[in-house]
């Protein structure tokens, strides 16, 4: 979206508003199908921005699902169950019982990709426990944090695979974490996985079909990051995952911030500045309860934002470095917390009433504010393909925060 689009949204949505821009979405889609080419699927990871999925679910193989309520998200737009990869910790056994009635695991279609995972063996044991079919399953291999089985948790499952005879092990999930900066760890990461699925076949006698792969490839995110190809991180273990493939492994990689964060803006106007001993206040209507970048370390790090009023903006580095010696601002949000600082030095000009438009702002922002902290309203969601459309308006926390009876 350009500038004079935004502005639009801005002038007919108000603020504090989130556009996400589809048209952006559906072109980063086909980019990052293009690198990986046909051997490799592609799923969105939903927690990434759930206000993406019925635009994204016929333009990716999967959704993974991480929780009971994105489990209900599917169901509210009625998401066909074969596409759908039940992930995430804590599965309960009601959580068990609730995505196998939805039909999660069920290869309908003949579609692998329909699946649960299993963080642990009592998660395996409430599948088999409950399930009145064959399901689909992919044990995820714990990486060195707190996700996954061990490796003898994992052997002794495909060594007893007979004791559960209503579980189809298809194959391997495996996710370490997010914005990796070096191509040469996921490449480590493909390589490990490889050797696992030779022990697995060699050692224990047991083909897997499929591998779940989360590459946690970067994004540029700040104006400092060089965004000259956003592309770059996946192109450079591109070879790598086609290698794999090449094994005669179905290859799916999992993705979310790679793919929404592009899309993505903010919209928040000023509502307030002053001067303190030499320091530039300006507070907008929105604030760390919505802006919340990946890495943004109390407003150290300048995003990509701009004054949709005057039409200067800071999208690089060499902005930041050029503006160096005009007025900034140390910009903060409206919550009584000094926490709430979006960034220490904007160098912009600003004004009581003028909207900023910040970029990158289509992953996890929109769920990881916390929202609840001060009652204050939600931003209103819009949708742009050409043309706005509203999908959530405005929402009054303090209903949430408000006791139902007194």
């Amino acid at each position: 979206m350009n500038l004079e689009e935004l502005k639009a949204v801005a002038d007919e949505y108000g603020s504090p508003t989130y556009v996400f821009d589809i048209k952006a979405l559906k072109e980063r889609i086909e980019k990052i199908r293009h690198i990986i080419g046909e051997q490799v699927g592609l799923v969105y990871s939903i927690k990434a921005n759930p206000f993406l999925t019925t635009e994204l679910v016929d333009l990716v193989d999967g959704l993974e699902v991480c929780s009971p309520g994105e489990l209900e998200l599917c169901a509210k737009y009625k998401v066909d169950p074969s596409k759908i990869i039940y992930s995430g910790v804590c599965k309960t056994e009601k959580d068990v019982i609730r995505a196998l009635e939805y039909g999660v695991g069920v290869d309908k279609e003949q579609r692998s990709i329909a699946t649960f995972t299993a963080e642990s063996l009592r998660q395996v044991e409430y599948i088999q426990k409950h399930a009145d079919h064959k399901v689909n399953l992919i044990p995820r291999l714990n990486g060195g944090n707190q996700f996954g089985m061990s490796k003898e948790d994992l052997f002794y499952l495909i060594d007893n695979r007979d004791k559960f005879d209503k579980i189809e092990i298809k194959g391997l999930h495996f996710f370490t974490g997010t914005q990796k900066k070096h191509a040469r760890k996921q490449l480590k990461e493909l390589d490990k996985l490889a050797e696992i699925l030779e022990i697995i076949e060699k050692d224990h006698g047991f083909k897997m079909e499929r591998v779940e792969y989360g590459p946690g490839a970067r994004v540029p995110i700040f104006a400092e990051d060089d965004s000259t190809n956003s592309y770059e991180s996946l192109e450079e273990i591109s070879e790598g995952l086609k290698a794999l493939a090449a094994k005669g492994y179905e290859l799916t990689i999992e993705m979310g911030r790679f793919i929404a964060t592009e899309c993505g803006y903010y919209l928040t106007s000023i509502v307030d500045m002053k001067t303190n001993k030499d320091i530039n206040y300006a507070f907008i209507d929105g604030g760390l309860n919505h802006v919340n970048y990946y890495g943004q370390m109390m407003g150290m790090k300048v995003p990509v934002v701009a004054n949709l009023n005057t039409k200067e903006f800071i999208s690089s580095l060499e902005d930041v470095q050029e503006n160096a010696t005009k007025k900034a601002y140390c910009l903060y949000g409206s919550l009584c917390t000094t926490n709430d600082i979006i960034v220490s030095q904007l160098p912009l000009e600003l004004n009581v009433g003028d909207v900023l438009a910040f970029s990158n702002m289509g992953a996890y922002s929109i769920t990881e504010g916390i929202y609840l902290f001060l009652s204050r309203t939600l931003p209103r969601v819009v949708l742009w393909d050409g043309s706005a459309k509203l999908v959530r308006d405005y929402l009054e926390s303090y209903e949430i925060n408000s006791m139902n009876a007194v």
